[in-house]
């Protein structure tokens, strides 16, 4: 069920957005550095959990939005992954 793609509505809450770190950005490592999993200064990341408020419904669910570097975790610098659906 990991990353099964399914249709939702409503919006998300960016105001409550959590991190998840260290990680490292999975693209750029190469398959001999999996065991340290490649997290360096330079490299080092984390995963963007948003929680999306579904209409119609009191209920949320939590989405991993994607990797970002350290350096986005301010909102003002993504501000074109900040989207709102309804």
């Amino acid at each position: 069920m990991e990353y099964t793609p399914v249709r939702v509505l409503g919006e998300f809450d960016h105001q409550m957005e959590r991190y998840i770190y260290p990680r490292p950005n999975v693209q750029d490592i190469k398959s001999s550095e999996v065991k340290g999993m490649g997290v360096t200064p330079s490299r080092g990341g984390m995963l963007v959990v948003t929680p999306f408020n579904l209409k119609d419904r009191k209920e949320k669910i939590l989405i991993n939005r994607g990797w970002i570097s350290k350096t986005k975790v301010d909102q003002r610098t993504r501000s074109e992954g900040q989207v709102r659906i309804q």
